[in-house]
């Protein structure tokens, strides 16, 4: 029933009715949030996470802040892969959205703490590249020329090989960048 919840959701923000998506998202949490199982878990994580899409698309930061929050608050310490993903992806998101807001210094912080929890799980690659990028743009941002520019090589240095093309897009980004 939670990943019949959640999934609603998800359809109802595909057809472009974000207001009943959010709601199917706060149904899962008010449902399952309580519940020790994984599996709902994960769909209470999905949902919190999506609510702070949801209202990322629709302008309302602030509140995309507080899902993003949310999420990292009642799964961080989780030792689920699954649920790890989702904190990490909200850490991600969280730190897009504080520079969106101006809050560089803020978001600087956030990028670091994915790199710093999760620079080292091989399954979270993709999120820890995401920060690199993420970090390296907001040094950049912030007048930080030198500190940018090794956040760029670092990202070449332990990507650049990646045969991956989320991967390859990112270290272009970096390459574009470093204007190599």
């Amino acid at each position: 029933v939670s990943a019949a919840t959640f999934y609603r959701g998800v359809t109802l923000e595909k057809l472009g009715r974000a207001e009943e998506a959010l709601h199917s998202y706060a149904e899962v949490v008010e449902r399952f949030g309580s519940s020790d199982r994984l599996e709902q878990q994960k769909h209470v994580s999905w949902a919190i996470f999506n609510r702070g899409v949801t209202m990322g698309v629709l302008g309302r930061v602030e509140e995309a802040l507080k899902a993003y929050r949310e999420t990292i608050e009642r799964f961080g310490s989780s030792d689920q892969l699954e649920l790890l993903e989702q904190v990490a992806r909200a850490l991600v998101n969280l730190g897009v959205a504080l520079g969106q807001l101006g809050r560089n210094d803020e978001a600087l912080k956030v990028h670091q703490e994915v790199l710093d929890r999760f620079g080292d799980r091989t399954e979270l690659l993709d999120l820890v590249a995401r920060a690199l990028l993420n970090r390296a743009a907001t040094l950049g941002e912030l007048g930080r020329a030198e500190e940018a520019m090794a956040g760029y090589r670092e990202l070449w240095h332990r990507f650049g090989t990646s045969d991956r093309p989320d991967m390859q897009g990112r270290v272009a980004k970096a390459l574009g960048n470093l204007g190599v």
